[in-house]
């Protein structure tokens, strides 16, 4: 392995952890004002601790595909609008966005190889350790946040489900989204390079007999 495909790997293994911390952020920073419009709208009747992990992957990757469908140049903008930074940044290139050696858009790697080895390694804890644990039930234990809901914090296996879902299973999903989120608005013709209006060509001034 190169030099280069060690920085790429680092990079992408750092965005994966930089992608923990923001889908955790972005998630409590949303989700209480789309539980209260729905609530509202009469659209759930559910109250927001249970709306949070009855919808929690499906709230995950919503935000990471609407993440994606925004351009980061517009995302670093309304940044740099909102820390009042107003001075003249070097030109965003649009076109980096379509490259997909660009390591931001494999970040969800990472956590799926955790994921992989964590989902085969899991044994359930309330049968034989002679038993083998069954897809259903490890589905079940990835893909049921209800769990989270009502989980005793002092239970052995608490740390365990909270990494596990939380740390790992729900930025994934995140990640994921938002790459999934970045191809869709490259197909999207004339999204990301609207058609600017033709230059008006000044008229050509009669020669000047003298």
């Amino acid at each position: 392995m190169n030099w280069r495909a060690i920085i790429w790997t680092a990079k992408c293994l750092a965005l994966s952890i930089l992608g923990v911390f923001i889908c955790g952020q972005i998630t409590s920073f949303f989700t209480p004002p789309v539980w209260w419009i729905l609530h509202k709208a009469n659209a759930t009747y559910l109250n927001r601790w249970i709306f949070q992990f009855k919808y929690f992957f499906v709230l995950r990757a919503v935000y990471g595909s609407l993440l994606g469908l925004i351009p980061i140049r517009l995302s670093i903008e309304a940044i740099r609008s909102m820390n009042a930074r107003f001075r003249t940044e070097a030109h965003w290139h649009q076109n980096s966005e379509t490259d997909w050696r660009r390591p931001i858009l494999w970040a969800w790697v990472p956590l799926a190889i955790l994921f992989l080895a964590r989902f085969a390694a899991w044994q359930d804890p309330n049968r034989s350790v002679l038993a083998n644990s069954g897809n259903l039930e490890r589905f079940d234990y990835f893909f049921n946040p209800m769990a989270l809901a009502s989980l005793n914090p002092l239970a052995f296996q608490a740390p365990g489900l909270v990494f596990d879902i939380v740390i790992i299973t729900g930025p994934m999903v995140f990640l994921l989204a938002y790459t999934a989120g970045v191809w869709l608005r490259h197909q999207i013709p004339g999204f990301e390079h609207p058609v600017e209006p033709p230059l008006i060509e000044p008229e050509e001034q009669p020669a000047n007999p003298h």
